[in-house]
């Protein structure tokens, strides 16, 4: 079974981590990769759904680029005003490789090549050097734990989890291209 030699990967790595890197099992790490991991896992699961339905989409890379661009300008002046324009942006790159690849038949992968460009070359042209900052409210938010669990990453990754599972479980689209 795929899943359990998946797990026994990642239970050997984590060992040989563990006694190579002295701080690799401790709360503080732990914490970290979480915080890190949750942005990732929703890019993941939208990933993984465009893989399952015999696509690729190489620009998820640029328009995270692009939205941290955004968040850097919009996210200390306004809270909800830079999170809806980070949404806003992730749903208008879709819709336009939606519209290459579906409405102008242009190939997925050369569809999406372009717009990883494109969305570089405006990431670029906003932030030519690292810079910006996120609103206080947003990073203690963030930051935020119960028991050293960071309350936020947490539930981002289970809601991504959970919203993807009704999607793959309950959907019409979902129960079809299982």
């Amino acid at each position: 079974n795929r899943a359990t030699i998946l797990w026994l990967v990642i239970t050997i790595l984590s060992l040989l981590c563990s006694l190579l890197i002295p701080n690799f099992l401790t709360i503080t790490n732990l914490q970290n990769l979480l915080s890190r991991f949750a942005p990732v896992c929703i890019i993941v699961f939208a990933q993984l759904l465009v893989v399952i339905l015999g696509y690729a989409d190489l620009s998820v890379g640029a328009a995270m680029s692009l939205s941290t661009c955004i968040a850097s300008y919009l996210l200390i002046q306004d809270v909800f005003t830079g999170i809806l324009a980070i949404v806003a942006t992730g749903f208008l790159i879709g819709l336009f490789n939606g519209l290459l690849t579906v409405k102008l038949e242009i190939n997925p992968f050369g569809a999406t090549l372009g717009t990883l460009f494109l969305l570089e070359g405006i990431s670029l042209t906003l932030r030519p050097y690292p810079g910006g900052s996120i609103h206080e409210l947003l990073l203690n938010a963030w930051r935020a734990n119960f028991l050293g669990i960071p309350l936020f990453p947490f539930l981002t990754i289970i809601f991504t989890i959970a919203a993807f599972g009704f999607i793959f479980n309950k959907t019409y689209i979902g129960t079809h291209i299982r």
